[in-house]
């Protein structure tokens, strides 16, 4: 396992990071100048993206651990990293995998997992943990393993997903560099897309225990499904594949052969994916179409055989995804590749590359996602991992709002909500009669407080269209000490044990997460006999000044 950078040049090997006090160099991306945040910045988001695609295609999971303790090491330039399994057992961390650390301390080096070290606080609360001094830190002890190899800076996050509760992943370094809280949403994201990734092999490990699809799901899938006999002659295709394919109806291709739907030129390719369909292996590849209007697609095809109860293969089932707009992005996103050395000195270009990068990455994950919901056999699997991606498709939308107004670096807040809750009413089919109502100061922030922010608001009105009645009031107060956002609606009210440990559920754990308020940050507006609910958040800083 290897990374290669744009000029081809070779970056980290995963087998090379495995021995004790390994050099972690990234030869290609490091900037003459390491101090630069914007640059820094830049570098973590191409990683970032680099590690979800390798997410998305690999199917070892050891391996993406691996990767992804490399894609940290390199992100936040430091020769230590790890990722810390949850033993429940025995109530505490394995040092699973990592960089830096001897061959002799990986699966058998066993740390805390309570509120008084680093990583078992970031555990036990679901929140990030930043030490830049461990000599002097009151709050956790020091581990004696970190003690050991003379770590003195830490950044801990958990990884969680929707039904995997896995562990910590670690970045460490015993130089006297500080981290920045912009590293943690590095750490968060390499984090997120590793639980994405254990998601997924769970749902994966459901779907081959359970049953052949019956036709009705066939039919509710968004893809294009087709199953394929024995002799390589397609027998079903849901209505959703003959409208993306544009085939007026199955009847004109039923009985043909499978391959026939591909060009001649894959004609090796399909060729090959029956034959190890046929020896029971899937098989996964990308390939082009041109349909009969002269309409040029690409499609992301897996074939898998579909056994009976004792193993006998019955028939082939081949699920095709439209990526046609992926490939496009990423011939786009190559043309921009080639030209970006000349927009490193101008710093609003290269922050609105940064965002386009963003984007990306959060499609490639809402690609994965929506991949496995569609193909999944549990229904619980599919509901959990739907609402997962209705909540990075949000994300995505907070961050094409940032593109569009055409300021990467900072923006006026009242603007931003007025187009970003104008965007949200639009894009939910079953709510455009209702009125959403902003008002707020004034108030221009940085580019990532407005990320937060969005992403706030967004989770707050969506629930109140879905579950209030009205119009919904969207409210920004800036204050010395905090920002407060108030969303309310003419529903009947929260009931009185919400938010709770029972009724607050993971939107209320994201409002938690992203308003950085802590605990107190969400209070219940009981005063008034309608909907109302405020988020406190921190203030935002004074603007930097000019002065050497």
């Amino acid at each position: 396992m290897r990374y290669i950078g744009a000029n081809g040049q070779y970056l980290v090997s995963a087998q090379a990071t495995r021995c004790h006090g390994s050099a972690i160099t990234d030869t290609n991306m490091e900037s003459q100048n390491p101090g630069n945040p914007v640059l820094r910045l830049r570098k973590q988001q191409e990683l970032a993206a680099r590690f979800g695609l390798y997410a998305l295609r690999s199917q070892h999971i050891p391996d993406v651990l691996q990767e992804g303790c490399i894609i940290v090491s390199l992100g936040l330039n430091v020769s230590f990293s790890k990722v810390l399994r949850f033993i429940p057992a025995e109530n505490q961390f394995v040092l699973e995998t990592g960089v830096g650390w001897a061959a002799s301390d990986i699966g058998t080096a066993r740390l805390g997992s309570d509120k008084d070290s680093p990583a078992g606080y970031a555990f036990q609360t679901s929140q990030p943990v930043l030490t830049n001094d461990l000599a002097t830190e009151k709050r956790f002890r020091t581990p004696k393993l970190l003690a050991r190899y003379g770590i003195r800076r830490a950044i801990n996050v958990i990884i969680r997903g929707e039904t995997v509760r896995y562990g910590v992943l670690e970045a460490d370094a015993p130089e006297e560099e500080h981290f920045s809280s912009r590293d943690i949403a590095f750490l968060e994201t390499i984090a997120n897309v590793i639980a994405l990734a254990l998601e997924r092999r769970v749902a994966e490990d459901t779907l081959r225990e359970g049953e052949a699809f019956s036709a009705s799901v066939l039919e509710a899938s968004a893809d294009c499904i087709q199953v394929i006999g024995l002799d390589g002659n397609l027998v079903f295709m849901n209505m959703n594949g003959l409208e993306l394919m544009q085939i007026p109806d199955l009847a004109s291709i039923q009985g043909t052969p499978w391959a026939g739907l591909w060009p001649k030129t894959e004609a090796e390719t399909i060729e090959q994916a029956l034959v190890e369909a046929k020896a029971g292996k899937p098989s996964r590849f990308e390939v082009s179409r041109v349909s009969d209007g002269g309409i040029t697609t690409w499609w992301d095809v897996t074939l898998a055989p579909v056994t009976d109860q004792v193993g006998q293969i019955k028939h082939f089932m081949a699920v095709s995804r439209d990526i046609t707009e992926r490939v496009s992005t990423e011939a786009a996103l190559s043309d921009l590749l080639s030209v970006r050395e000349s927009l490193l000195d101008h710093k609003e270009l290269l922050m609105l590359e940064v965002h386009h990068r963003v984007r990306n990455s959060l499609q490639l994950i809402q690609t994965l996602l929506s991949l496995q919901a569609a193909t999944t056999t549990d229904a619980s699997v599919r509901a959990h991992l739907s609402a997962a991606s209705s909540r990075v498709m949000t994300v995505g939308a907070v961050h094409e709002r940032l593109h569009k107004e055409g300021a990467p670096t900072e923006t006026d807040a009242a603007a931003y909500l007025h187009g970003l809750m104008l965007d949200l009413r639009n894009s939910l089919a079953d709510q455009r009669s209702r009125t959403i109502e902003v008002s707020a100061p004034a108030l221009v922030m940085p580019a990532e407080r407005l990320t937060a922010l969005g992403l706030v608001a967004t989770e707050l009105v969506t629930n109140a269209l879905k579950y209030g009645k009205g119009i919904v009031k969207v409210q920004l107060n800036a204050h010395d000490d905090r920002i407060e956002l108030i969303v309310e609606d003419e529903g009947n009210g929260f009931p009185t044990t919400f938010p709770s440990s029972q009724t607050g559920g993971l939107g209320i754990r994201l409002v938690k997460m992203f308003s950085r308020g802590g605990e107190n940050a969400i209070r219940i507006d009981r005063d008034v006999p309608h909907s109302r609910i405020v988020v406190r958040m921190p203030p935002v800083p004074p603007p930097p000044t000019d002065d050497a």
